[in-house]
């Protein structure tokens, strides 16, 4: 049986949806990365989210781990598909960051 963890946004103390929030909300997924088969992430009664927090919170993910690992992992519920849009843009940016400093490490 799938183990899911679900992290309501609403209920957690986030005031801005800022580079800081994100940052927060990427440690937890971290923290919770071993813990379960999926973590979803419910977007619900959330209203505005700010480039900078998406970049931060998911975009970076893919600095430290495979894009499949990401995709099979990390889910949303209750997001605005704008929003998704805008993820999956700046992940591609990230993984593009990523190619480059491995090409040049090599």
């Amino acid at each position: 049986m799938k183990s899911v963890i679900i992290i309501k946004l609403k209920d957690l103390d986030i005031p801005e949806f800022s580079r800081d929030d994100g940052k927060v909300i990427r440690g937890l997924i971290e923290q919770l990365w071993s813990q379960c088969d999926e973590i979803l992430l419910d977007f619900q009664d959330v209203e505005f989210l700010g480039i900078s927090f998406i970049d931060e919170f998911y975009a970076k993910l893919f600095l430290s781990r495979s894009k499949e690992q990401i995709l099979s992992k990390v889910k949303f519920l209750n997001l605005d598909e704008d929003y998704y849009s805008q993820m999956q843009s700046l992940a591609s940016a990230r993984l593009k960051d990523k190619n480059r400093i491995n090409e040049h490490s090599n």
